[in-house]
């Protein structure tokens, strides 16, 4: 890209879009369980003209795209359900939940809300609570301790997949008829 003079105009990204694991819980591989080890990947970006720089707050894979198309001048697209801000320097994570889903090897349903991470699982019926701040490796479960905090995060997951489900049946995608481009 350089030999071709095209470095200086070209966007470069690189992103996973699991973690892995490694039996910190009992499993290898991926797609098993929303663990940290599992559900954080690497996302690395260089943008023409942007001071490289760290972002240690939780940034989510949906906001790449919108963040991108802003970050270029380009305006959003209407699919996008994204934030457009994970490349401005005041980015914060605070107050914003992420929410995150496995089906398959399990039917688990996550969200993280600044330093608490909530998991249900439906198969099981399984509930969990970890504060990831003081306990990284997410070996405390608190739901019991926490009951008041874990029922108000399970009621935000259960907002935030009440309107994902709108948003699809919407758009008629539950049928696999995508919107035009």
């Amino acid at each position: 890209l350089q030999e071709r003079g095209e470095w200086e105009r070209t966007v470069l990204v690189v992103v996973a879009d699991h973690g892995e694991a490694f039996y910190e819980h009992g499993h290898p591989t991926h797609g098993t369980q929303l663990f940290e080890e599992q559900v954080r990947s690497l996302f690395m970006a260089r943008i023409p003209g942007e001071e490289p720089r760290v972002v240690d707050e939780p940034v989510a894979l949906l906001d790449l795209a919108p963040s991108l198309l802003d970050s270029l001048g380009l305006p959003p697209h209407g699919n996008f359900q994204g934030r457009p801000d994970i490349f401005d320097d005041d980015y914060s994570a605070r107050g914003r939940p992420f929410h995150f889903t496995i089906q398959g090897m399990t039917d688990e349903d996550g969200v993280l809300l600044d330093d608490w991470k909530y998991i249900v699982n439906w198969r099981t019926g399984g509930r969990q609570l970890y504060h990831v701040a003081s306990d990284p490796y997410e070996m405390d479960d608190l739901a019991d301790v926490e009951a008041q905090r874990a029922e108000r995060l399970e009621r935000m997951l259960n907002d935030f997949l009440t309107r994902q489900l709108s948003y699809y049946t919407q758009r008629g995608w539950e049928t696999d008829h995508y919107a035009e481009r």
